[in-house]
Formats: C-alpha cells, structure tokens, sequence
C-alpha cells in the first residue's frame, strides 16, 4: 500500500457572505482526491470548516491540528489539540507535504509567510508544493511583495519554485 501525502489546507475562519466562493469552496472538494492524501487542518469554522465538512462526506481521512483558544465544532476526524497557538503552528507546518491556501484573513497570511519562510530556510522540511487559490486575485499583492523583495534582494532570494498561484479550481487540480 502507498503512502498517502499529508496535505495541509489552511484559509479563512469565517464563512464569507460571497456565494460564488463558497460554491468555489464546495466543488473545490472534487479535485481532491481522497485516495491520494490525508487532511491535515487547523480550523474547523469558516471556509476551512466548510471544505473539510465536504471532504469528510466524501470519506477522506482529515486530521484536526488545533489550539485550544480556537472555538471548536465537533467534526468526525481526529483532533489533536495544542496548549499555545506556536505549537498548534508548528505542527501543522511539520506534518504536511504539500499545502493548499485558501483565502483568508491574518492568521491565514501567518501561515502562508511561515510556510514560505521553511521553504527558503535550511531549518527543516521544505513542503513540496504550495498551491494558492488566487480567487478573484485575493492574493494578487502577495504575489507582487513577493517578487518584489526578490528582486530587491533584501534578503536571501526567495525560492518560488513549486509555489502555484492558481486562479481557477482547474488550475488547482493540475497542480494537485
């Protein structure tokens, strides 16, 4: 039997009053395939609570890394839950090896420049491939920092290979 890759999804904790994202959210769960990877998450609300309500419909193993300030819904999956937030962080981060990103609000942008930040440093494993749900260009001024502080070499040069900024579900599921 293969083993599974760990995929980690992270992304918004409230549930957008944007019905077009939400319905992008729900089929999003059709170019994830099951059979290929296990869940790993670190919210159970919001537009990540809605994907992993979807995929553990579907039968997909998902794996709740939690925090225990977080408010939690009581989804059917394991749950592992954390005294401080850094640990919670920091567990998700080393436990996956890929990662989807879904759009969110600060605590998803944290998660997004900590897994960058592995993937330029030698501190520890590197994700294999980041995928970014650009919707509607949410991340379009990520992007463009990004390339920016690698083109103004302010530091070590930022590493984007296997970092995907993906526009459409289509897009995503090629890169998964």
């Amino acid at each position: 039997m293969v083993e599974k890759l760990k995929l980690g999804i992270m992304g918004g904790s409230t549930l957008s009053n944007d019905k077009n994202l939400i319905e992008s959210i729900k089929n999003l769960t059709e170019n994830i395939n099951i059979e290929k990877y296990d869940i790993f998450y670190g919210c159970t609300e919001g537009i990540v609570g809605l994907l992993i309500e979807e995929l553990i419909n579907k039968k997909a193993y998902c794996f709740n890394i939690n925090y225990r300030g977080f408010d939690r819904n009581a989804l059917n999956c394991t749950e592992v839950i954390y005294n401080n937030y850094n640990q919670r962080q920091y567990n998700l981060l080393k436990k996956c090896d890929l990662f989807l990103i879904l759009p969110g609000s600060l605590g998803t942008m944290a998660e997004l420049y900590d897994i960058l930040f592995d993937k330029n440093s030698n501190f520890g494993k590197s994700p294999d491939k980041i995928i970014i749900y650009n919707y509607q260009e949410f991340f379009k001024n990520t992007k463009l920092q990004l390339e920016v502080i690698s083109k103004k070499e302010l530091g070590t040069k930022i590493n984007l290979t296997n970092v995907f900024f993906c526009n459409t579900l289509d897009e995503i599921k090629k890169k998964l």
